[in-house]
């Protein structure tokens, strides 16, 4: 690998609700394209009015106020759009957001959507149910940016300190490449860390798949071996690795680095062709919710 790989993406989507986290969401996904060199598109998905209050009104001003809140959106996204030169264009709409997001994303031919999260008592809240069903559902990245009280120039700093959870399975290529790719055009120091779930041999768990069973297919030294090629391939300057033997689930253990170390960006893989449900033990869904960093889910196979 060298420092002419191509950036992992061209075209950014960024899904804001016009609520506290939608200035950290702008500034936090500019930040990140300007170092990738991409463009941005901002979107808004406004659901409308609850149904009974729609069986209230009459449709005439139903439409006025439909107009109304469309009109508000606009506004406030010209105005964000006037702010960042990285941003194209934005676009504000009524219907179901996660479906409306999906719609543009195909037809931007966007690689990479942001959307915001709040974090409450240490539990991470996806804003509406929008962003928890782009996680589930979502068939391209998705970059989830916390929601924390910081200056405008602390949420548009580029990411400085970055971990991959590595599972080194098959699939997992494309986030190894897309984190690296990262670090690099963000000058970002960069750690690998690949977690052994090791559980004790009496333990009952129909969850724990066989080869998590079996010490041979999941040694410390095969994956200690793993790693340091990834290393040598990543090339990078402040390149860290290690394995974690944890009697503890991977999402924790991932969560629990991050936080102890610094790290302002987690990048986990995908597995699934439908969405990010279909990925090994969820640790990528485990982690979005217990980090209190930024995680980019990365999915196998994906064109950015």
């Amino acid at each position: 690998m060298n420092g002419t790989m191509p950036a992992p993406y061209k075209r950014v989507l960024a899904a804001v609700d016009l609520g506290a986290a939608t200035r950290t969401v702008v500034k936090r996904t500019c930040a990140l394209s300007g170092c990738l060199g991409a463009r941005v598109h901002l979107i808004h998905v406004h659901e409308g009015l609850p149904g009974y209050a729609r069986e209230a009104i009459l449709e005439e001003n139903l439409k006025q106020i439909r107009e109304a809140l469309l009109n508000q959106a606009r506004r406030y996204l010209a105005t964000l759009s006037a702010e960042e030169t990285l941003v194209d264009g934005a676009m504000a709409y009524l219907g179901r957001p996660f479906e409306k997001i999906l719609q543009v994303a195909d037809e931007s031919e966007a690689g990479l959507i942001v959307v915001g999260a709040y974090q409450r008592r240490g539990i991470v809240h996806l804003f509406r149910t929008c962003s928890d069903q782009l996680l589930h559902r979502a068939d391209r990245d998705l970059l989830v940016v916390k929601y924390r009280r910081e200056t405008e120039s602390e949420a548009g700093r580029r990411y400085q300190r970055i971990l991959l959870a590595a599972d080194l399975g098959p699939h997992s290529e494309r986030a190894f490449h897309t984190a690296v790719a990262i670090a690099r055009a963000c000058g970002a120091a960069l750690e690998l860390v690949h977690v052994i779930e090791h559980f004790p041999v009496d333990r009952s768990n129909e969850d724990i798949a066989p080869e998590d069973r079996d010490p041979l297919h999941y040694s410390q030294e095969h994956a200690e071996t793993a790693l340091a090629a990834l290393s040598a391939e990543a090339n990078l300057p402040d390149l860290q690795a290690r394995v974690v033997v944890s009697d503890g689930t991977a999402k924790r253990e991932v969560a629990a680095i991050a936080a102890e170390h610094g790290c302002d960006l987690v990048v986990v893989g995908s597995h699934g062709h439908h969405g990010i449900e279909a990925m090994l033990g969820s640790t990528a869904i485990g982690v979005v919710h217990r980090a209190g960093s930024d995680v980019l889910v990365v999915r196998a196979g994906a064109d950015a």
